[in-house]
Formats: structure tokens, C-alpha cells, sequence
């Protein structure tokens, strides 16, 4: 199941070209090394044999865990449009057995520190609807300014530590440490309110849809 093409690669310093791998589907059963790989963040790491130069690359990729029925999609671009990247995940997931059964948790990020993240959540037994929810929460209360304010906002582990990390525009890092007395008070609130975790489509949790997911919720 486990798709590894090729493309020509020339590095930006050297100008040497080379031949470089893309895993399209990662199957972690077939290559159970990916895994931790994705999670120290490494796998779509590049180096130049040459030169030494180091990148990440990005392009379209389907994380593929039969285990525990995950299929987690990387979109080709950033910028891709959900609606093209749902259909070139649900193509990616056609020859896989769990994907028709229509409960399977699946999702779309953007990069590979959006899939590291979901992995992260997953694997800490956590509803990533709910983690984005406490990042909503999170960002209301940081006293953005026009200089400072938060760039990045993730779900992290630290040790035994869950937290939220967030990255400032001065390039600094603070932290939420109590993520998880934030966790459950909104899943008290809102936990038994939410629609079922798993199901047939692909779907992209993030922000803003943690954000309209919590107002639907309140009205009701």
C-alpha cells in the first residue's frame, strides 16, 4: 500500500541535481519506522549529499494506520483549496480496506507539523476538535498588540507536559501549561454536544473550524 515515487531534486546552493524520494502513501505497518520519523520531524527532511544543505520538503502525502483506522492527508500546496484536496485524499484512500467502511478518523492538514500535531493529539487519546477549541480559547486571551502578537499556536508534549506552545512574531515561545484543565472543560461543556468523531469523509479541524463548530454549539 505504501506509494514512494521519485523526482529530480536541484539543490539551491550546489546546483547538483538528485534524485530524491516522495512517499505519496505512508503505510506505517508496511514502514514502521515513518511514524517516529513524522513525529521528531524528520521524515520530509532533505540534505544535499553534496553541499550539506538542509530543507523540508512538501508535496501531497496520505498517512495510512490501519491499527487504529487513521488516514491523515497532507494537501499538495498550503494553499490548496479543502474541496481539491478532499478529492485527492479520498483518491489516495480508494485501495484502502478501512476507508469504506466510513469510520475511519480522517483528516486534512497542510505540512508536515500539522500532521506531526494530529499525531500528537491521536496518540494522547484527545478529539482534535476539542484541542482547537482550546487554542480558540487560548488566542482570546493573549494580549495581542500591534508589534507582538502569536504567529503560530500548536499542542505539544513536554516531557509527561501537555501544553500549548505559541510562537510570537519577536520569535519568542509561551506556553499554556494548563492545557489540560482547559481540555476538560470544554469537553464537559461541549464534549457530549459534539457529532461523532469518525466518519466517511475527510474533513480539515482546524482554527476556524473549531471556531464555527463552537458557536453552532452554543446556540443550540
Amino acid at each position: 500500500m505504501t506509494q514512494r515515487t521519485t523526482a529530480a531534486l536541484t539543490c539551491p546552493i550546489c546546483r547538483k541535481t538528485h534524485e530524491v524520494p516522495l512517499w505519496r502513501k505512508i503505510d506505517v505497518q508496511e514502514k514502521p519506522d515513518a511514524k517516529k520519523a513524522l513525529l521528531e520531524g524528520t521524515f520530509f527532511d532533505f540534505s544535499c549529499p553534496d553541499c550539506g544543505y538542509a530543507s523540508r520538503l512538501h508535496y501531497g502525502s496520505l498517512y495510512v494506520d490501519a491499527t487504529l483506522r487513521e488516514l491523515i492527508y497532507i494537501a499538495e500546496q498550503e494553499d490548496t483549496p479543502v474541496a481539491d484536496a478532499e478529492r485527492a485524499a479520498a483518491q489516495l484512500a480508494q485501495d484502502v480496506s478501512f476507508y469504506h467502511k466510513g469510520d475511519g478518523l480522517l483528516r486534512i492538514v497542510r505540512s508536515a507539523e500539522d500532521l506531526k500535531e494530529k499525531l500528537l493529539i491521536f496518540e494522547n487519546g484527545l478529539d482534535d476538535r476539542l484541542v482547537e477549541m482550546c487554542k480558540g480559547v487560548a488566542l482570546s486571551q493573549f494580549p495581542g498588540e500591534e508589534d507582538y502578537y502569536v504567529t503560530d499556536i500548536r499542542y505539544d508534549v513536554i516531557g509527561e507536559q501537555e501544553l500549548l506552545r505559541l510562537t510570537c512574531s519577536d520569535e519568542t515561545e509561551q506556553y499554556v501549561l494548563d492545557f489540560a484543565g482547559l481540555y476538560e472543560q470544554l469537553y464537559g461543556q461541549f464534549g457530549a454536544l459534539l457529532p461523532p468523531l469518525r466518519g466517511s469523509g475527510f474533513m480539515q479541524v482546524d482554527l476556524e473550524y473549531a471556531a464555527e463548530l463552537m458557536r453552532g454549539l452554543q446556540e443550540e
